[in-house]
């Protein structure tokens, strides 16, 4: 069995461990940052639960290694990379503990690239400047225990079975597709992931190995935009972004363009070890998938108390799936018994919109606050083939035509209320209800062609059919929420659906 594909070479490479020089103990989620000459960050990485850390956003040339993490002494390390050279490994690296105390401290700085609050990890995108000109599934790579392949499907320690949100919401274009949707949304837009480990009884029963909420960019000046170019051989994309801040108006803006193009080969050989008998086959598929994406979301704060939001999320796209694939059948003397080739035309375009509402009622009390919600997600899919089998001379033997058409529509109505349960809003009480009310439909249609005639197609109603769906769903949650100054937290609750 071979295959054949192409596959991306990184000519640089920088990596090493971080260890407690106490303890001797890995230290996870450690900040790395690469250091051009002047100083410049070219490159921003972490260390994993193993202390291991890794970075490929190199050239060659002179930098310097920084290594932080709270509670630690930085360290800075010069190192050279070059052709001669292109793989640096720093091996063992020993940070040191750092205890002071101080009278009084003024702190000006950034955020740390992960953070850890209980029951989550964050990981903040934007501090990430090798995010540039990337999609969220590109951001979604560097996020710690997430592993993304390349379709864009995640994993979170293995298991597939999560639950990704926009913004603390539900959004229906990651749940009809999660990989298409991460390539359709550009990482200039991510300002932070939120990688939750142990959902609380907050979130639905559903996606039960983890959430991943998505937080977005808002517009902190008057009038701000940019605008991100990429383009290559196989991929090309542009990404124009507006925010516009105005008293209590906050509205921000986001396209996204995006096509690329996906090329393979594969080749099998099989023997068949009792007769001789050999079967080779080839595979090729060339395929372009134009889409993009769109969001504008409306902010407007009369008051300190009060905040009223409204978004919406378009995305239209067509992902083909277009083979063709060669077929030889030898005896163990090598003469040619059989020979035919199928090719299959795929179309397989997508639309859809989600529409948000939502009011945030804050009060007097510091941490007490209500939140509302209404929702509409709707979609529409289809997937089409025309699928040819030819004999030599590509003379017809066989047709088959599949029409397929989904839709989809949810609705969600949501309430939450927190109760602090101190005057430092640490200890809280939290509570909320939820309905979810969806619709859905499939028609699958099937036409296949004779043996007299295989140029003409016909119904086969045994593998036709229509598929109606709904599901509504009522849920409550409450949870208490402890959290002390030592840095331990306790977080306990239920929920019924």
């Amino acid at each position: 069995l071979t295959s054949g594909f192409t596959q991306q070479v990184t000519p640089f490479l920088v990596k090493g461990i971080i260890a407690d020089s106490v303890t001797k103990k890995s230290i996870e989620f450690a900040t790395i940052s690469i250091l051009d000459e002047e100083k410049k960050v070219v490159a921003l990485t972490y260390s994993d639960e193993n202390g291991i850390f890794k970075s490929a956003d190199v050239t060659a040339g002179n930098y310097f290694l920084n290594l932080s993490f709270v509670g630690y002494r930085q360290k800075h390390i010069p190192f050279i990379i070059s052709q001669e050279k292109p793989l640096f490994d720093f091996g063992k690296i020993n940070l040191h503990p750092e205890t002071r105390e101080l009278k009084s401290v003024t702190v000006i700085g950034t955020r740390q690239l992960v953070e850890q609050q209980p029951g989550m990890l964050i990981y903040n995108a934007e501090k990430d400047i090798s995010n540039n000109g990337g999609t969220a599934a590109d951001v979604l790579r560097k996020a710690p225990i997430l592993n993304v392949d390349a379709a864009g499907n995640v994993t979170m320690r293995g298991n597939a079975n999560l639950r990704i949100l926009i913004n603390g919401k539900y959004s229906g274009q990651m749940a009809r597709n999660p990989g298409d949707a991460l390539n359709m949304m550009p990482a200039g837009s991510i300002k932070s992931v939120e990688v939750i480990t142990s959902p609380s009884a907050r979130y639905d029963a559903e996606g039960a190995a983890g959430v991943i909420n998505i937080i977005t960019k808002k517009g902190q000046k008057s009038v701000s935009g940019t605008i991100e170019l990429v383009g290559g051989n196989l991929e090309q994309a542009i990404n124009p972004r507006i925010s516009i801040n105005r008293d209590k108006w906050n509205i921000n803006s986001t396209l996204h363009i995006h096509r690329f193009r996906s090329k393979e080969l594969s080749k099998l050989d099989r023997t068949e070890l009792k007769s001789g008998d050999r079967l080779l086959q080839e595979t090729i598929s060339d395929n372009t998938n134009p889409h993009s994406s769109g969001d504008v979301q409306i902010e407007f704060t009369p008051d300190s108390l009060n905040l009223f939001n409204f978004s919406v999320n378009g995305w239209l796209g067509r992902w083909p799936d277009n083979k063709e694939q060669l077929n030889r059948k030898y005896s163990a003397t090598g003469a040619l018994l059989d020979e035919f080739q199928q090719s299959a035309a795929t179309t397989a375009p997508s639309k859809g919109v989600d529409l948000n509402l939502g009011y945030t009622r804050k009060f007097k009390k510091p941490g007490e606050e209500l939140y509302l919600m209404a929702q509409m997600n709707r979609s529409a899919d289809d997937f089409n083939y025309n699928s040819l089998q030819t004999r030599a001379e590509r003379i017809i033997v066989y047709r088959e035509i599949n029409n397929n058409r989904t839709n989809n529509t949810e609705w969600t109505f949501q309430g939450d209320y927190i109760l602090p349960l101190n005057k430092s809003g640490k200890h809280a009480l939290e509570s909320g209800i939820k309905a979810i009310v969806r619709s859905g439909g499939t028609v699958y249609d099937v036409q296949e062609s004779g043996e007299s005639d295989p140029n003409n197609t016909i119904p086969n109603p045994s593998r036709s059919d229509t598929f109606d769906y709904s599901q509504d769903v009522l849920a409550a949650y409450s949870q208490v929420k402890l959290k002390w100054n030592s840095g331990w937290a306790l977080h306990a609750g239920g929920r019924m659906e």
